[in-house]
């Protein structure tokens, strides 16, 4: 007697369904960091003061260009004469103050406030007061715990047993990290062979053999659906796991899984 198939198992990987990383809007000197890994913030709170004495400089000396031509200006209108100088400041003093609240903008910039709501990770632990930074120079990631994904990669011949909605139940490679239960939410009209998501593959460790191509994108060996689903057990997570997911699937018998095997073997002899 040999059961029916009633699951499937696939290779896959959780993370947080919205996650964003922090840059400095411009090169910049850290004043100070707000906050620190695992802390809970909000949208809006704080996260990193930083300082330049670069734009604190050229905003001093465009507010003092200003303030001279606004003053000039004063001066000839109170005494009714050189009209065509007065025309000439006018548009300098446009210009300057134009020029003046561009910096303005760029100083407002340099107080880094959170997009969303989240936890803290990722935070490097080299970035302290006084350090200075790039604007290529990651310095957090805000990870949202209200929702999961799941990405999934199982292999072509099992596509067909699974459905929208299908139920899925995760487990980490990481054994203290929680079991994740959800649905599936997306199902490929077709197969993928070139693999964005690095994490599952076998160069990062992963269970999914790929080869590298000449373009330097990863190519499974075995073509493989890109499932997509969300965590309803309410378990968060911070960063991105991998394990293996467990998909229930329509049942199929000893002797479908034989006859299939047989008819795609009989399928690529034939190059039909």
């Amino acid at each position: 007697f040999f059961p029916w198939q009633m699951h499937i198992t696939a290779p896959a990987f959780m993370r947080p369904a919205l996650q964003t990383d922090i840059f400095p809007m411009t090169a910049a000197r850290i004043h100070h960091i707000h906050v620190q890994n695992g802390d809970v913030i909000a949208k809006g709170d704080i996260l990193v003061s930083l300082s330049s004495e670069d734009l604190i400089y050229r905003q001093t000396q465009s507010r003092l260009r200003a303030e001279r031509l606004d003053a000039q200006i004063n001066q000839q209108v109170a005494q009714l004469n050189n009209r065509q100088w007065i025309s000439i400041w006018r548009e300098e003093l446009t210009k300057e103050t134009t020029q003046l609240r561009a910096i303005d903008a760029d100083i407002a910039k340099l107080t880094l406030y959170a997009p969303h709501d989240g936890i803290i990770t990722a935070l490097p632990a080299q970035l302290h007061d006084g350090r200075y930074i790039r604007k290529t120079d990651r310095l957090m990631r805000i990870s949202s715990p209200l929702a999961q994904d799941l990405i999934a990669l199982p292999k072509e011949k099992d596509i067909h047993r699974l459905n929208e909605n299908t139920a899925f139940v995760f487990i980490s490679d990481d054994p203290l990290a929680p079991k994740m239960t959800g649905r599936i939410t997306a199902l490929p009209p077709t197969s993928q062979a070139v693999i964005s998501d690095r994490l599952l593959t076998s160069l990062a460790g992963g269970p999914l053999a790929v080869n590298v191509n000449p373009k330097d994108q990863l190519i499974a060996q075995t073509p493989v659906f890109k499932l997509r689903g969300t965590a309803t057990n309410g378990e968060t997570l911070t960063r991105a796991q991998r394990g293996m997911v467990t998909l229930k699937a329509s049942p199929q018998s000893p002797a479908s899984v034989f006859w299939r095997s047989v008819m795609s073997v009989l399928i690529r002899e034939t190059d039909f």
